[in-house]
């Protein structure tokens, strides 16, 4: 039951990774998102969580446009 999912789930993701491959603007956006965002963990000497993570807009929003 454990890897029940995982056609979908690659499929998925490779769509996501497709489409981020043909907007380099976008990339640039993800990137300077995460970077802050690490940057800011790396000050404060904490690791990345799932609360954290969370944090980014625009990845939230990407992921749910692939899942749409």
């Amino acid at each position: 039951m454990l890897i029940a999912g995982h056609e979908t789930t690659s499929s998925t993701l490779s769509m996501c990774l497709l489409e981020l491959s043909t907007r380099p603007a976008l990339q640039d956006v993800l990137a300077a998102e995460a970077e802050e965002l690490f940057a800011e963990l790396e000050r404060r000497g904490d690791p990345p969580t799932d609360h954290e993570l969370r944090k980014l807009p625009m990845l939230r929003a990407v992921i749910h446009e692939t899942l749409r």
